[in-house]
Order: structure tokens, then C-alpha cells, then sequence
């Protein structure tokens, strides 16, 4: 199938979802990026308690635990990744970015640090600074064909340490605080897909 370039449309679908939705359009004929394929209908996971939640969470982390021998996380502070810590073996290798660039993470450092006192995992500071970026963007820019998100350079930092530390698979907590709520207006009703695409495109 022939690729469509079209630079205007990919920067529009990605500014308003931080992937390309359609098939085989680009940015540059260079660059061939894959669409993102979210979980299918069919596979998703209904839940309506808090207990359920907890079972299926345990389920899956248990179903990477027989696949993996080493799982670590990306603890940043925050409710999602805490919570998913919980689930993890004592002596986990959780990874929480800092930089002396400013006090940007410091609430979240103080926190991931309790969690790890808490939950006996293996804390690991992930040290960022602007030369990160200069060397990892490019790296991550090439390897997506898209436009690089601030976290990702990180990210890609944070998996290099991972993999020199044994770990075979890192886990993040991310989405529950724009999927089940905190961003203006996208909650105020049900949208439909091609309704939302209209929107935000």
C-alpha cells in the first residue's frame, strides 16, 4: 500500500492525540511511523468495583511475572505508578527521574521515596539534564517517525539504566488522571470517535 505524505494532516491528528490515526500517512517519505493500536474491543476489561480492579491488576501483573523474571517500575510520585508499586516483589527496582535544573520533581522524589520505604523496593534516581535531550531526542525521533514528546527522552534514559540493572521489563502508571478525569471539557459529555476527531482536529 502506498504511503500518503502529508505533513499538515499527521501534525493535526498528533497535536490532538499524540499519535498519526490513520494508516500509512507520514511526514516525511523517509520516516515511516507505526500507527498506534490501542487494545481491542474485544479484549478490554470490564470492571465496576474496586475489588474487581484489584483482581484484574493482579491478574496481569502476575500473568508479567511469569513471562519476566525482573519487572521494575517507573515510580514517579504520582497515584497511578504508586498504586501499581503495590503489585510489585520487595526488592523491585523502582526508577524516579530528578534533575538539579530546578525543583521540579522534588514533591514527586519525596513521595516515590516513602513508597519505596513502604513497599521495600530498590529506589533509583534517573538523573535528567538538558544534554539528555540533545543526545536521546534524536534517537527517540528516528525510532517513532513523529514528533517527540517531553517524558520520552526520559523514558528512553530510564529503559538504558533499566536494562544495565537486570530488569527485563518496566511498568509506568500513566492515563488514569486524563482517561477517568482532570482534563477540562473532555469530560462534559460521551463523545464519539468521529465527534471527537472533528473537535481536536
Amino acid at each position: 500500500m502506498n504511503r500518503i505524505i502529508d505533513k499538515d494532516f499527521c501534525l493535526s491528528s498528533y497535536m490532538a492525540f499524540r499519535y498519526i490515526y490513520k494508516d500509512n500517512y507520514d511526514f516525511f517519505g523517509r520516516m515511516q511511523h507505526q500507527t498506534f493500536k490501542g487494545v481491542p474491543k474485544e479484549e478490554r476489561v470490564k470492571v465496576r468495583t474496586a475489588n474487581e480492579i484489584d483482581f484484574f491488576i493482579k491478574k496481569q501483573i502476575d500473568d508479567l511475572y511469569r513471562k519476566h523474571t525482573k519487572i521494575g517500575i517507573l515510580l514517579s510520585g504520582g497515584m497511578d505508578s504508586a498504586v501499581l508499586a503495590t503489585y510489585l516483589k520487595p526488592g523491585s527496582n523502582a526508577y524516579t527521574f530528578r534533575t538539579n535544573l530546578s525543583n521540579t520533581f522534588d514533591a514527586d522524589i519525596e513521595r516515590s521515596e516513602k513508597y519505596c520505604r513502604m513497599l521495600g523496593l530498590n529506589h533509583i534516581y534517573i538523573d535528567i539534564d538538558f544534554d539528555d535531550y540533545k543526545k536521546y531526542t534524536p534517537i527517540v525521533m528516528q525510532s517513532k517517525s513523529a514528533p517527540v514528546h517531553s517524558i520520552e527522552p526520559q523514558l528512553y534514559k530510564a529503559a538504558i539504566e533499566a536494562r544495565k540493572q537486570g530488569d527485563e521489563l518496566i511498568i509506568e502508571g500513566d492515563g488514569a488522571d486524563y482517561i477517568f478525569g482532570g482534563v477540562d471539557k473532555l469530560l462534559s459529555k460521551d463523545w464519539r470517535y468521529g465527534d471527537f476527531v472533528e473537535r481536536y482536529t
